[in-house]
C-alpha cells in the first residue's frame, strides 16, 4: 500500500470569538433552592453547575451575603469594608485554599483532535508564592480527590499551571490565558480548578479567588486565536509526486504559525500512519 503525505498550514487573520464551554462561568446563577446564597462559607455548590472539593466558598461582594476581605501586604485587617474583595464580573466569585477547589461539567464535550484554550481571572487574599492548577478531565473527579494534596488522584491529559508570585498585589485581579493545546487521544467533559499547591492553614491568607472561567475549543486553530500580521502565507512548490521514494525533498513556508505534518494511506481511510505538529502563535521560526 502506498502512502500520501499531507501538510496543513495554519495562519490567522484576526480574532474570531468562540463559544465558552464553561456554564455559569462567573458564578452569578444560584441553584433554585438557594436563591439567597451565599449566606456563609463553604457554600460553593449553591451556585449552579459547580461542585466543590472540600470546603470551597461562593463569595458575594454585596451586603447581607458571605463576603471575603483581602489583606494588603499580608497583614490581616479583619472585616473592614475598604478591603472587601469585589468580583471581576458581576457580584459573585469563588474562593479556596489548600486542598480545596471546584469542578464543572462542560456544556459540550471536547472531542479528539481539537485545539483548546483555558483562561480565567484570579486574585489572592494575601501575599502568596504559589500556583493554582487546572485540569481537563474525562469524568467527574471524586469529591475527596484533594484530601491528599500531593496525590490528587485525578486522571487528566491537560494540566494548566497558574503561577502566583509573591509580588502580586492582594485583592487585585490578574488574567491568565493558556497557550493553545491540542487534544489528541481522548474526549474531555469536565474542568477542575484546584489548590493542592496552596500551602496554608484553614483561614490563612494563602487563599485564591477565581472569576470569569473560560474553555474554548475549535477543530481549527484559526477559529480560536489570533496572530500578529505576518503577511500572506507562501511556500515552495509541492513535489509532483508525494509518494515516498527515498529521495529527500525540502518544502519551505513563510508566515505560518503552525504546520500539521501527516502521512496517510492512499485510500484515505484508517488512522494516520505518522503525525507531527508545530505551533508558535508569534510565527514559526527556522531552527537552522
Amino acid at each position: 500500500m502506498k502512502n500520501i503525505l499531507v501538510i496543513t498550514f495554519i495562519f490567522l487573520l484576526g480574532i474570531l470569538k468562540c463559544q465558552n464551554l464553561v456554564p455559569n462561568n462567573s458564578f452569578e446563577l444560584n441553584e433554585s433552592l438557594f436563591p439567597n446564597a451565599p449566606t456563609n462559607a463553604s457554600q460553593l455548590e449553591r451556585t449552579q453547575d459547580w461542585k466543590k472539593f472540600e470546603s470551597s466558598d461562593l463569595i458575594s461582594q454585596e451586603d447581607g451575603y458571605h463576603n471575603s476581605y483581602y489583606q494588603p501586604n499580608g497583614v490581616s485587617v479583619g472585616g473592614s469594608t475598604p478591603n472587601r474583595m469585589t468580583a471581576k464580573t458581576g457580584t459573585k466569585f469563588i474562593g479556596f485554599g489548600s486542598c480545596e477547589g471546584a469542578q464543572v461539567k462542560l456544556t459540550t464535550k471536547i472531542l479528539k483532535r481539537r485545539w483548546v484554550i483555558f483562561s480565567c481571572w484570579y486574585a489572592t487574599r494575601g501575599l502568596c508564592n504559589t500556583k493554582i492548577n487546572a485540569y481537563l478531565l474525562k469524568n467527574k473527579a471524586s469529591i475527596n480527590a484533594l484530601i491528599n494534596c500531593n496525590s490528587p488522584s485525578i486522571t487528566y491529559q491537560i494540566k494548566y499551571e497558574i503561577d502566583i508570585p509573591q509580588t502580586n498585589v492582594p485583592g487585585t485581579w490578574y488574567f491568565y490565558q493558556s497557550k493553545p493545546m491540542y487534544v489528541t487521544d481522548d474526549e474531555y467533559e469536565w474542568l477542575a480548578i484546584k489548590g493542592e499547591d496552596i500551602n496554608g492553614a484553614f483561614g490563612s491568607d494563602k487563599y485564591a479567588y477565581i472569576d470569569e472561567v473560560k474553555i474554548e475549543s475549535k477543530e481549527k486553530l484559526c477559529d480560536l486565536v489570533c496572530s500578529p500580521s505576518l503577511g500572506n502565507i507562501t511556500h515552495t512548490p509541492f513535489a509532483n509526486v508525494l509518494y515516498a521514494t527515498g529521495n529527500p525533498w525540502k518544502f519551505l513556508v513563510t508566515n505560518a504559525i503552525g504546520i500539521e505534518f501527516k502521512v496517510i494511506n492512499t485510500n484515505l481511510s484508517g488512522p494516520s500512519i505518522y503525525e507531527q505538529y508545530a505551533l508558535d502563535v508569534n510565527g514559526l521560526v527556522d531552527v537552522g
